[in-house]
């Protein structure tokens, strides 16, 4: 499979996600997403960006016919601020306010449960 396919399959697991039906932008990391002159991100919050990290190749055979290969995603949740800015000022969760904490919750839990099917 290819890196591609890899990172396509998992942005779609999480764009079908019931738990992360909020976000308007789930997609790779690129010129389009990220303005590097100016180091910001040039998209619509609350948001979730991929970016390859890293990936280990080995081989499974002394021949060396058959490799195995274990990339490494990064996964920025992208939001106005850490918290919604009404939980912010009232120090409690808000209906409607999504911050970049409660996304990468609820990444995590996606993350998880899809791993384990």
């Amino acid at each position: 499979m290819k890196l591609a396919e890899i990172e396509d399959a998992m942005l779609e697991t999480l764009k079908a996600a019931p738990a992360l039906n909020y976000l308007r932008t789930v997609e790779t990391l690129s010129e389009r997403t990220f303005d590097a002159a100016r180091a910001e991100f040039v998209l619509v919050p609350p948001a979730v960006l991929s970016f390859f990290l890293a990936g280990e190749l080995r081989s499974r055979d002394l021949a060396r016919t058959t490799y195995s290969y274990d990339p490494r995603f990064l996964l920025f949740a992208v939001a106005r601020n850490l918290r919604g800015a009404a939980e912010e000022k009232l120090g409690g969760p808000t209906a409607g306010e999504i911050g970049a904490y409660r996304i990468l919750h609820d990444l995590k839990l996606t993350l998880l449960s899809s791993s384990r099917s």
